[in-house]
């Protein structure tokens, strides 16, 4: 008899979504009124893009992605602030934060 798990009878389906509820972090979006226009807005890590992406109620919901992040892991994510949200990107000791607000002048985001 062997010690390991065997998965012969389960299915695939079954499997591949747990792997991707595990995926997905908590803090990987964030729904919040960014452009004080009283409408929830949408930010959000993609992984696969390795992007941060914002929809804004401002812009029809138009998808404003960032430039590609070089280094994404499990340790990262996004936290509402008091003007905007913070997104972090930590890794044992070394790590980022970065703090991200509105200019509705630009109807963009400054860092």
């Amino acid at each position: 008899m062997s010690p390991y798990i065997r998965f012969d009878n389960c299915d695939e389906k079954f499997i591949q979504l747990i792997k991707v509820k595990n995926k997905k972090s908590k803090y990987s979006e964030l729904i919040k009124d960014i452009d004080n226009d009283k409408i929830k807005d949408t930010i959000f890590i993609s992984e696969e893009e390795t992007r941060i992406i914002c929809k804004l109620s401002s812009c029809n919901f138009k998808e404003i992605k960032s430039k590609k992040l070089d280094f994404l892991n499990e340790n990262s994510g996004i936290i509402d602030t008091k003007n905007g949200f913070e997104f972090y990107n930590n890794w044992m000791r070394a790590g980022y934060k970065n703090q991200f607000r509105y200019n509705p002048k630009l109807k963009k985001y400054n860092l």
